[in-house]
């Protein structure tokens, strides 16, 4: 129940109703960096994303109204889910649910997922895209910075078994696992990013795609469905702030460079991060 609160606390905040005017996109450019300060209108990447992680928690002290109602339904989501994890589990990913072309294709489903390959493949997109992109990709890399330090501090705090540990019964502060599962730090990142290109580009292509690294989650027997939906939860609401941020302080100012590597093979991606 303490992670169902700080669901509720974390995601209502963060959808409350901004109405900022956009300014200037960051510059994000291949060509060799003379000068990492921030782009005139834009907040540094640095100093932003700092903030972002302080407010992240912090939100609940602006609910309005409209953040109760997105409450509500967070939390009724992820209280469902977590009454129905044993039958919705075995029904997912267990019996007849099996199926030999699932079992090739989850796991490099669930790799999208991971946080530090959407990083990467962020900062390509930065790297290779035009100014529209490169803004929205430096929004997507502040949320996945607040998903990498918050998904641990929540898993901590449950510290709930995974089902390949333990499928009789989801518990929460079952210590004598090595690992913790909820909330799924898969979905927590693939929500975060869905949300921050799916306003810009659309959600009707990025929520799928979330929805179906979250189904993963599940199939591959690493997590709960409540797991997932609480990590869905948490990660709109880190896509929200990002960008609410954004709107109301200037983009994120993040540039990324080629460099070659020591070993003279593959290029390195150099993130210059002003502060």
């Amino acid at each position: 129940m303490k992670l169902i609160c700080v669901v509720l606390l974390c995601l209502a905040s963060a959808v409350r109703a901004e109405n900022a005017a956009v300014p200037a996109p960051a510059t994000v450019s291949a060509a060799p960096a003379t000068d990492t300060a921030a782009t005139p209108g834009a907040q540094p990447f640095g100093s932003g994303t700092l903030h972002l992680l302080e407010n992240y928690p912090l939100a609940p002290l602006h609910w309005g109204a409209e953040d109760w109602l997105w409450a509500g339904g967070a939390g009724a989501a992820v209280a469902v889910a977590w009454n129905n994890d044993l039958p919705l589990y075995r029904g997912l990913a267990t019996g007849d649910a099996r199926k030999a072309w699932l079992d090739h294709s989850m796991p490099a489903v669930s790799a999208l997922g991971d946080g530090l390959m959407e990083m990467g493949v962020v900062a390509v997109a930065a790297e290779l895209g035009g100014p529209r992109l490169a803004r929205t990709s430096a929004e997507a890399e502040q949320a996945l910075c607040v998903v990498a330090v918050y998904a641990e501090v929540f898993k901590f705090a449950a510290w709930s078994n995974r089902p390949y540990q333990d499928d009789t019964q989801h518990k929460l502060f079952y210590y004598s696992q090595p690992t913790q599962g909820m909330p799924s730090g898969h979905s927590f990142s693939a929500f975060a990013v869905a949300e921050v290109y799916g306003a810009e580009y659309g959600r009707w292509w990025t929520y799928p795609v979330a929805c179906l690294i979250a189904y993963s989650r599940v199939y591959n027997q690493a997590h709960w469905p409540s797991d997932v939906v609480a990590g869905a939860a948490l990660g709109v609401a880190a896509g929200v702030q990002a960008r609410h941020q954004a709107d109301r302080e200037g983009a994120p100012s993040l540039r990324f460079d080629l460099a070659p590597s020591p070993s003279g093979q593959t290029p390195l991606v150099v993130a210059h991060v002003p502060f």
